[in-house]
């Protein structure tokens, strides 16, 4: 397997699979909405599809969850891969 790590960029084309981190969007018990979604650098075709799986509650970002949007062909890519990373405030640099 063949990993390489770019910015952004319309080169990249329908051939790649982007991956990003996501913190967890707080599913809390006391409200019906979730955590709004901050993905600033996401365009927004990409912004849609997560913001959607957290609303349908399918992705929350919780520690090691996944979500795999197969053949999605937002954004410029062509498929997007959302890894959660859990609670924002245990989160560390290490």
């Amino acid at each position: 397997m063949k990993l390489s790590l770019s910015k952004p960029s319309k080169e990249l084309g329908l051939q790649s699979t982007l991956v990003v981190f996501v913190p967890s969007q707080g599913d809390s018990p006391k409200s019906k909405k979730p955590t709004p979604l901050a993905i600033s650098d996401l365009n927004v075709e990409l912004a849609q599809l997560l913001h959607d799986a957290i609303a349908e509650k399918s992705f929350l970002g919780s520690e090691k969850e996944v979500c795999f949007f197969r053949s999605c062909k937002a954004g410029g890519v062509k498929n997007l891969l959302a890894i959660g990373l859990g609670d924002k405030a245990k989160m560390s640099p290490e």
